[in-house]
């Protein structure tokens, strides 16, 4: 009876332990599905989702180099990143797989450290309640921006991305692979790939090169399909549709659960900032293909996208606001860079996205994951300019800024004017720069979270300054950016804390506490509670949970400028009699003692400099006045003293240019011009290097510098290969800088000239000005060699705007048209454009630019 007894017990236990296993399969597996109608639900509620986030690589390639280079303990990095992943409201991760680092050339996968960094990352992912998008097979190399490692023996080293998706070994290699890789057991939370809760589903493979025949395409992606469905997995699939579109169709009779798609609206690896206006570009995200059989039914995924070399903290919820226009639920930006290397941006040069580094573009991002969660998915707000206000966003390129206001939340990527919807309703606040509830001289972003009733989570992350331009060539060896530790004013002026209340570090070793005076503190890097005085706090601690993060959780890299810097950028030229401003930027270690400026002014000459005084934070400024610039160049230097010592820049070196011995002849310059002198807007020479040329629906635009007659006859030739009737050859110069110290003398000109050299099989140009509205303005003339060409500005005809750099993908509209009337304005004009017409048609088409100015 015992014996029977015991059994009995053992097989109750044994069916207990089933049942166990079988639920938690449940509660892992296939937490997110695709419906019939290709909307993608979570399996709990079956509500419909969406996701935002970034890419983000350090378990592999270089970001995994580089850590090692700098000695830094990877997963400790990782820590940090998440964090500011969650501080920032993203709750979507994706990143392409390097299978030639943890895979054999049979495509068996192997444990090894970037395997174990993936999950970890995937479990710190998990505890922050990130969601997880994974892309298995990368098909290239780890080298970038590096050379490859050609002794990787991973499966796609191989075979080239030519015929990875083609051969027969191949394939059998990538159905292996794909198999192990789902069935992975993540060893940090016990759970494998395919049953984990918190990975929304597999994106087969990174933007392939597949077969030319549709029916041989099909049954490929089937295969993959079936080697990842043959092990249980049950999340949902999917496969890139923007690329090879001879196949659209055939990816979508594929059994797939959604297409995955990117978008560059401003194209890619310019290889410095670019300036202008690219609202107009993220207008709209139309699919040219959306009408074909099964689109309808299938889930739409964002797999990457950003506003590469963009600077300016204003486009990414224009972005997601059309994303969600078109469809889709899952957008990850391409790609974050890891808090320990992003002060060089070596990883990917063309993107820069950090919290620590680039905070107003980090917080235009938490806005945009808000769009994602609040705007409906299909909703359509208009064209440009009308859709720059939607909902409870805003956007402005003239401001800079990104915003987004209700009656709880209040969020703004640059100083904005706007009141916030109900100060006194307000929970959550995050912002750069200053706004009416916060003034703010720091340059790093902040964050207030309203925990309970007169109780505020303060955030202040560091100062952050650009050095150089972190879009140019990447080097260990060259440092982009930099964070300070400094202390600023800030006013918070939030009705449920009123004026009087008190802060007090909650960050480990930070010991600062005070009261505010009329609502004024000294803010310093950390994280702050403020309690209103006629609140007690007895909840909140510094280990306390709040949402997905700590009350005193704080990560930010230690101050990394040792030196001080000066950054300024003269104006090209100014209008005589004119008050001349010079701004600056003054970065180091600590506040200097005081700042110069010595010019080679006559009146100057006497070894006396001129004091800049301190306006804000950084920034100092002096004005000259009008009755000292008189025409010629203002040639100035600016000194730092500190210590007893003086710095002078821009040459960056000891002394000032009093001393004896001083003897660098770097200066910043500036032209004074007469009033009635023509404003100079291009110059072939001069200006060569920033002469942007593209082809509309066509190969390359060459652009050589020739020389005329004499050694001041530069002329900037523009050739093509051929020119067809829907071709167009478009120029464009940025010229703002050239007339922002004129901008007085702008609504007197009447005429825009344009002198040309040579000009071969081209009988008729475009010409005129894209504003800072990004509306084109032109007017078409007849051309010939060697003529001055004369355009008068009243005659300039609002157009279509062209829609370059070139958009990636490939489907984009090559230009928006204005459906709201805007007259032209010569005060907004920012790029010079000569195009050539459409409907010209010839071999070999050239001619060459000499100059253009306005009279």
């Amino acid at each position: 009876m015992s014996i029977m007894k015991t059994k009995l017990n053992h097989l109750f236990q044994c069916l207990l332990v089933v049942l166990f296993l079988s639920q938690s399969a449940d509660a892992y597996a296939q937490a997110f599905y695709a419906d019939a109608k290709g909307v993608l639900r979570e399996k709990k509620s079956n509500k419909e989702v969406s996701f935002y986030g970034v890419n983000y690589t350090l378990p592999f390639a270089h970001a995994y180099r580089m850590h090692k280079a700098l000695g830094v303990d990877l997963k400790k990095a990782i820590d940090k990143d998440v964090y500011h992943f969650s501080r920032l409201g993203f709750n979507a991760y994706r990143i392409h797989v390097w299978d030639v680092e943890i895979s054999d050339s049979t495509g068996a996968l192997k444990e090894n450290e970037h395997l174990d960094l993936l999950d970890y990352l995937v479990y710190k992912l998990k505890e922050r309640d990130i969601k997880v998008l994974f892309t298995p097979m990368a098909y290239w190399g780890n080298g970038y921006p590096e050379r490859d490692d050609t002794n990787l023996s991973g499966f796609s080293a191989k075979w080239n991305k030519q015929n990875i998706t083609k051969e027969e070994p191949a394939i059998v290699a990538q159905e292996r692979y794909l198999k192990q890789f789902v069935s992975h057991v993540n060893p940090y939370t016990g759970v494998a790939y395919k049953d984990e809760s918190d990975i929304v589903g597999f994106e087969i493979n990174n933007e392939p090169n597949n077969d030319t025949k549709p029916a041989l395409t099909t049954a490929y992606v089937n295969r993959m399909v079936k080697a990842i469905r043959s092990t249980g997995c049950k999340a949902p699939l999917f496969y890139n549709v923007s690329h090879n579109f001879q196949n659209t169709q055939a990816f979508y009779n594929a059994q797939i659960d959604g297409g995955t798609f990117q978008w560059y609206p401003t194209g890619l690896v310019a290889g410095r900032t670019r300036k202008g206006n690219f609202l107009p570009a993220t207008d709209v995200y139309p699919i040219p293909f959306g009408n074909i059989k099964n689109f309808d039914k299938k889930v739409r995924v964002v797999y990457e996208f950003d506003a590469a070399d963009i600077a300016d903290p204003y486009i990414y919820p224009a972005v997601a606001r059309s994303f969600r226009t078109a469809g889709f639920q899952w957008i990850t930006q391409f790609a974050y860079d890891p808090l320990e290397m992003a002060w060089a941006n070596t990883e990917y040069q063309t993107h820069f996205l950090n919290l620590a580094y680039t905070p107003g573009k980090a917080i235009s991002m938490k806005i945009a994951a808000e769009v994602v969660r609040q705007v409906p998915r299909l909703k359509d707000y208009g064209y440009y300019p009308l859709d720059t206000v939607f909902d409870a966003f805003r956007v402005s390129y003239n401001e800079k800024l990104s915003e987004m206001n209700t009656t709880t939340q209040f969020m703004y990527s640059n100083t904005t004017q706007t009141q916030p919807k109900d100060a006194r309703s307000l929970t959550e606040i995050a912002g750069c720069g200053s706004s009416p509830v916060v003034a703010y001289e720091g340059m790093g972003a902040y964050f207030l979270d309203k925990l309970s009733d007169g109780i505020w989570r303060l955030e202040i992350m560091p100062d952050a300054v650009w050095l150089e331009d972190p879009f140019a060539k990447p080097s260990l060896k060259r440092q982009a950016a930099a964070v300070l530790w400094n202390e600023h004013p800030m006013t918070i002026r939030i009705p449920n804390l009123r004026d009087d209340f008190t802060y007090e570090a909650t960050n480990d070793g930070n010991t600062r506490k005070g009261n505010a005076r009329e609502a004024v503190i000294q803010a310093y890097p950390g994280v702050y509670l403020l309690i209103r005085k006629d609140t007690k706090n007895t909840d909140w601690k510094g280990d306390s949970k709040w949402g997905a993060i700590r009350i005193k959780e704080f990560v930010a890299p230690e101050s990394n400028l040792c030196s001080f810097a000066v950054l300024h950028q003269p104006a090209k030229a100014i209008t005589e009699g004119s008050d001349y401003k010079i701004s600056a930027k003054v970065v180091g270690p600590t506040l200097p003692d005081s700042v110069c400026v010595f010019t080679n002014r006559s009146s100057m000459r006497r070894a006396v400099p001129l004091a800049m005084k301190r306006t804000a934070g950084y920034m100092y400024e002096l004005t000259i006045p009008g009755e000292r610039m008189l025409p010629s160049s203002l040639n100035y230097t600016i000194a730092i003293y500190h210590n007893g010592k003086a710095l002078t820049f821009p040459a960056n070196v000891e002394g000032i240019p009093m001393d004896w011995d001083y003897y660098s002849s770097a200066d910043w310059s500036v032209l004074v011009e007469p009033k009635e002198q023509f404003i100079t807007l291009l110059e072939a020479h001069a200006d060569f290097n920033t002469i942007e040329t593209y082809m509309i629906k066509g190969a390359f635009v060459l652009k050589t510098i020739n020389t005329g007659a004499s050694p001041e006859d530069k002329r900037t030739l523009i050739n093509a290969r051929e020119l067809k009737p829907e071709n167009r050859i478009v120029v464009r110069s940025y010229i703002k800088d050239k007339t922002d110290g004129r901008f007085n003398d702008l609504p007197a000109c009447k005429q825009l000239y344009l002198k040309t050299g040579e000009v071969i099989g081209i009988s008729e140009l475009e010409v005129g000005f894209v504003t800072t509205d990004g509306y084109t303005y032109k007017f078409e003339t007849s051309v010939k060699a060697n003529a001055l060409l004369e355009i008068p500005l009243d005659k300039l005809v609002a157009g279509k705007t062209i829609l370059r750099p070139t958009a990636y993908p490939s489907f984009l509209p090559d230009y928006f048209t204005p459906k709201t009337e805007i007259p032209f304005d010569i005060r907004k004009i920012e790029f010079l454009e000569i195009t050539t017409k459409e409907g010209q048609s010839t071999e070999h088409p050239a001619f060459e630019i000499k100059s253009a100015w306005l009279k």
